[in-house]
């Protein structure tokens, strides 16, 4: 019984190690389209590790001569969700997509990737990136998508970086629009759990204060009723005045450094943006 029970545990040890070991394999450089030649493919993976692991932002590189069907929007988004792609509980990180199927160019972006990389950054970047892919130099667009993206995330969020979703802020998600998690639930329970504990500490201090410390009426401080003296006075309405000031508003709201979010297959949030090559 003791051997089968050590078999056992070891089996399960070996599987969940195998399945550790082949979700760390996901390549982050996927040339489906067959565009990249070998020294290409591993000068780029090499790149893409050094970027991923230093801004803990997952960047990826897909190309593909069959989108499924899909937009290349919808195919970046789901091929970066499926393959279990991202940092952390927003899965933050970014996917370059070669889309020849439907001869487009696309950038998906995921958590606080979408903050660095705003609308605007990302259409500067796609027309710096797309004469590369018309004439054919593919490794030259992924090294400029890389090279893009890697300098965003030194100059950091923008100040004005706001995330708009595309159809409002569904509920049950987090600030990044992503469904929330057990993990989240139990954090928002503590907290209140915690303000709850607080409150009613605060709330039983001054009820002990008060009772420790009752207020006396001191009868010589009371006022004399009888030595109030009444007067009447009558207040005569004159004329009225009013002044009205016009407030301007606004009909720009300003989306220079907004990113337009929207929700994939799987039911988390992404934004970017793309253009035809």
């Amino acid at each position: 019984m003791k051997r089968r029970m050590s078999s056992l545990i070891l089996t399960l040890i070996c599987f969940f190690t195998l399945c550790s070991s082949l979700m760390a394999a996901v390549p982050r450089v996927n040339d489906l389209a067959d565009l990249l030649s070998l020294d290409e493919i591993e000068s780029l993976e090499k790149k893409l590790d050094i970027l991923s692991e230093t801004y803990q932002m997952e960047t990826v590189i897909v190309t593909t001569n069959d989108a499924e069907g899909k937009t290349s929007r919808d195919y970046a988004d789901d091929f970066y969700d499926t393959n279990g792609y991202g940092y952390g509980d927003n899965y933050d990180g970014a996917l370059f997509l070669i889309d020849m199927d439907n001869r487009q160019l696309w950038i998906s972006t995921s958590g606080l990737a979408a903050r660095y990389l705003t609308d605007s950054r990302i259409e500067r970047l796609n027309d710096t990136i797309a004469p590369y892919l018309t004439k054919a130099n593919y490794y030259e667009g992924c090294n400029v998508f890389i090279n893009g993206i890697e300098n965003y995330f030194k100059s950091g969020i923008p100040s004005n970086s706001h995330l708009t979703f595309e159809d409002g802020k569904k509920p049950f998600t987090n600030s990044y629009g992503n469904p929330l998690t057990p993990k989240n639930y139990l954090l928002y329970a503590g907290i209140a759990l915690l303000v709850a504990l607080v409150m009613a500490s605060i709330v039983r201090a001054i009820i002990s204060y008060r009772y420790k410390h009752p207020r006396h009426t001191v009868p010589a401080t009371l006022p004399d009723r009888l030595s109030v003296n009444y007067t009447e006075k009558h207040d005569q309405f004159i004329s009225t005045h009013t002044t009205r000031t016009k407030i301007e508003t606004s009909s720009s709201s300003g989306s220079g450094g907004g990113s337009s979010m929207h929700t994939s297959s799987s039911g988390r949030s992404h934004g970017g943006g793309g253009r035809g090559f």
